[in-house]
């Protein structure tokens, strides 16, 4: 029973975090730019403004579902949710090289690591 539970409110801070990922990304302005780009294509790397750059080495392994941007397995993370998703992992205080691996392998966002270390 409490595993039940436990579980079920897993869950539910698991599709809390989701929601607010979608929310951010839907409003962050950087990912739209991705979103547009993905859909009408990159230009050439020289002419694409130099903060985009990662976004276009990672281009053909983004996707998109439902509203929220994912690199390969992982998520990419809106610049305004960094924070919050840093101090979710955090939280858990898997040290330094865990935390860095368990990022690098489930989400994706400009500096993400370099907020663990």
């Amino acid at each position: 029973m409490d595993v039940e539970k436990n579980i079920s409110i897993t869950d539910k801070v698991a599709m809390s975090i989701i929601f607010r990922i979608k929310q951010h990304t839907l409003n962050d302005p950087r990912l739209n730019i991705v979103k547009q780009l993905l859909r009408y294509g990159f230009p050439n790397k020289g002419s694409l403004d130099p903060e985009f750059n990662s976004y276009y080495e990672m281009r053909n392994d983004i996707s998109i579902e439902e509203d929220i941007q994912m690199w390969q397995d992982g998520l990419i993370i809106p610049e305004t949710m960094k924070n919050d998703i840093f101090k979710h992992f955090h939280s858990r205080h898997p040290g330094v090289a865990a935390m860095k691996s368990f990022i690098q392998f489930n989400v994706c966002g400009q500096g993400m690591t370099q907020y663990v270390e």
